[in-house]
């Protein structure tokens, strides 16, 4: 038997358009309801906020909140059909096919958030759309995800021109060697893509080679 709480959750998610929609319908309602409780230090971060930044259709399986409050979500997520994973604060929706997880209790060092405004209207916090651009590019990087690198290229184009450079060369220096080439080699793809209007094209093969290939000569010096 559907409850009130979960059905409106249900509601809500048959308005979206596609699964990456989806978990942005789901993650500006699920902290909603967490603020309506007076739960307020929730940063939604991951592929979550990936999509809440870019709003392009990038896979993402859960929603990944970074809060000191894990241990009080149970009675909101629970009202919503969520069941707790034993011991560990995971939390999983299994009518509709939604998980949330809670990754940690802080945000790294240096890190910054943006607010942003979620399909249902409501004001989500998330990592910053520059510290997620870099967690991408890392991940890019040191998993040799292509996906990764394609959703690093959505989020600078996200920042546009607000873009703190200064700052997120501060944050790739702190990650330290090969970070900071890793970023210029990043940026120099980002110009050359900008400059042929191919950022949201997916056959940019001979520039991709190219920056995969100065990737190759950083991770050789490691």
């Amino acid at each position: 038997m559907w409850g009130a709480d979960e059905h409106e959750l249900k509601a809500t998610l048959s308005r979206a358009g596609s699964a990456a929609d989806r978990i942005a319908h789901a993650s500006g309602f699920i902290v909603a309801r967490l603020r309506r409780e007076g739960i307020d230090s929730v940063v939604v971060t991951g592929g979550a906020a990936v999509v809440l930044a870019t709003a392009r259709d990038f896979a993402t399986l859960d929603i990944d909140l970074v809060t000191p409050n894990a241990d009080r979500l149970d009675p909101v997520l629970q009202a919503l059909g969520f069941s707790r994973r034993g011991s560990q604060h995971i939390w999983a929706n299994e009518r509709l096919r939604i998980a949330v997880q809670v990754p940690a209790s802080d945000l790294p060092p240096l890190s910054v958030t943006d607010d942003i405004e979620a399909p249902t209207g409501d004001v989500v916090t998330i990592w910053s759309v520059a510290d997620l651009m870099l967690d991408r590019l890392a991940q890019a990087v040191f998993w040799n995800a292509n996906d990764r690198l394609a959703q690093a290229l959505a989020l600078r184009a996200a920042a546009g021109d607000a873009l703190d450079l200064v700052r997120v060369r501060q944050r790739a220096a702190h990650e330290g060697a090969p970070m900071p080439e890793i970023l210029d080699a990043f940026l120099r793809l980002f110009g050359s893509l900008s400059a042929e209007g191919e950022i949201d094209d997916p056959t940019y093969d001979e520039l991709s080679a190219r920056f995969w290939a100065e990737i190759d000569v950083l991770r050789d010096r490691r």
